[in-house]
């Protein structure tokens, strides 16, 4: 599904001031495949300032392929991060669910923030929240994407949570347990991805 060079898009309305068009053009002369696109964060949608259905629509009509992007913090309880109410593991799942539904997605990528770990068991939220949603959509891709923890001692909070997955990420070795080799990787990647996203 992910062959070929990926774009991750944190936000929209900075990217070529949000012009499908012109990123399509952008993506396209840089010979990417697609992009990330994000779509929620904690349990909500991420405001991109146009519904992201919209965007999503805009960048396929114009030859882009997108797959939504969601971070995840899979805390017990509502919490406040950021400023801002992160819901529940199991609400951080129906969004996911509901966008993609709405979306008509065939994947989906979940990143799980470090603020994780202030939740009593974020390995079991993940796995529940992860079955949670192969139970409601079974034919939907999902891919993790880790990110580097610093705050990690070492062992990955999340390790049996990849394989209720089935899928590797967009970024296939990097895990939290891992993040000197993402450094090499990035070191590794040419050409550098378009500019202005």
């Amino acid at each position: 599904m992910l062959r070929g060079k990926w774009l991750w898009i944190w936000n929209w309305r900075r990217c070529l001031d949000g012009d499908p068009d012109a990123v399509a053009r952008r993506l396209k002369d840089a010979d990417c495949a697609g992009v990330f696109v994000k779509a929620g964060d904690g349990g909500h949608d991420f405001a991109q300032g146009a519904p992201i259905a919209e965007i999503m629509a805009s960048l396929q009509a114009a030859g882009v392929r997108a797959v939504p992007w969601f971070y995840w913090y899979l805390y017990d309880e509502p919490f406040y991060c950021y400023g801002t109410q992160a819901l529940t593991w199991q609400e951080e799942a129906e969004n996911l669910i509901a966008t993609c539904v709405r979306l008509g997605a065939a994947a989906a990528v979940i990143d799980i923030e470090a603020e994780s770990e202030k939740a009593a068991d974020p390995e079991a939220n993940a796995d529940r929240a992860l079955s949670l949603v192969k139970a409601r959509l079974p034919d939907l891709d999902l891919l993790y994407a880790p990110l580097p923890q610093p705050t990690t001692t070492g062992a990955c909070p999340i390790g049996s949570s990849t394989a209720t997955v089935g899928r590797r990420s967009p970024r296939r070795t990097t895990t939290p347990c891992r993040w000197r080799r993402r450094r090499r990787l990035r070191s590794a990647m040419t050409p550098s991805p378009p500019r202005g996203c």
